[in-house]
């Protein structure tokens, strides 16, 4: 009988050694879930908050309460400050494609003006209009306010009657909307110490899905996924006023180091309609689980473009 009392009473002391260090671990959670709650509120504070800058620094400040208490137990749940890049570098995109859609027309009504073509004034303003306003369905408050400016845009062109009218116009519109792009791509940018930092707390992964963009002497969008020390990508965007594509791969090394190669083709938008034409490069940089930069170059016997890129991790 003894003998059987004492292995109850080991099986029961056994037991009370596990439960203890479960719910000691699921407090360290809390706290842990706590600190990333407190870091995307914010965050999200700072979103259209001209102290913005010092609300990153607060969040830098929350990042490395969260390391210290990492330390002792719990795992990260989420990445509030990559969510938040994510969404100031689809906005930065918007931004510029608008931007692009005024420059186009401008460039387009220079053109035309000596032509005298009166008509050409409101086919111009339709494709303008069709390139920001955003697909159906997008119920974003930048969208919202982007559909707005195609209403005022309409409204607009209807009344003007010169070539003079329309290009004074359009110049308003791309000088009203030259600060937003600053402002966002300032935030956009501001965020890489954060993003650093967080990506510092756990174990380097570069797996993955990643967006962003290039510019240089082409702009566009980019995306690419990398699995394993793989990585396969596509590009999209203009180069002065042609539209481009092409499609990369290669490795990345322990470091985060890539190196791919960049196939593509650019078509001729002019009115001679010359064709498309293919070219080659390479998109290189460097990841580190969270974002990524580099530089890109692209060439066929017709000339040679360069620039640089940066994406986050979904």
């Amino acid at each position: 009988m003894p003998s059987s009392l004492s292995r109850r009473q080991a099986l029961l002391l056994a037991a009370a050694v596990v439960a203890v260090p479960t719910e000691g671990r699921a407090g360290q959670q809390d706290f842990v879930d706590a600190i990333i709650r407190r870091i995307a509120g914010t965050l999200d504070a700072s979103r259209d908050n001209s102290d913005w800058r010092n609300k990153y620094q607060l969040a830098l400040r929350n990042i490395e309460d969260l390391k210290k208490t990492l330390q002792y137990g719990g795992t990260i749940t989420s990445n509030p400050v990559a969510a938040l890049r994510g969404e100031l570098g689809e906005r930065l995109k918007e931004l510029r494609t608008e931007w692009e859609a005024y420059n186009n027309a401008e460039q387009k009504i220079e053109a035309l003006r000596k032509q005298e073509a009166q008509g050409a004034i409101a086919d111009i303003a339709g494709e303008m209009i069709s390139r920001i306003v955003p697909k159906p369905g997008v119920l974003t408050p930048l969208a919202q306010a982007r559909t707005k400016n195609a209403e005022i845009i309409r409204q607009d062109f209807a009344r003007l009657k010169t070539f003079d009218e329309a290009l004074e116009k359009i110049r308003d519109y791309k000088k009203n909307l030259l600060p937003a792009i600053h402002d966002t791509r300032d935030r956009y940018h501001g965020l890489v110490p954060l993003v650093e930092a967080y990506a510092a707390l756990a174990p380097a992964s570069f797996d993955g899905t990643y967006a962003g963009s290039f510019d240089g002497d082409a702009r566009g969008s980019l995306t690419f996924t990398i699995s394993g020390r793989q990585v396969s990508g596509s590009i999209q965007g203009r180069v002065e006023g042609d539209p481009i594509e092409g499609k990369f791969s290669g490795s990345v090394a322990e470091d985060g180091t890539l190196n791919t190669a960049l196939t593509g083709s650019l078509r001729d938008a002019s009115k001679f309609n010359l064709g498309t034409f293919p070219f080659r490069g390479n998109l290189n940089g460097r990841v580190n689980g969270a974002i990524g930069s580099g530089n890109w170059a692209g060439a066929n016997k017709h000339g040679r473009h360069s620039g640089n890129w940066s994406a986050s991790r979904r």
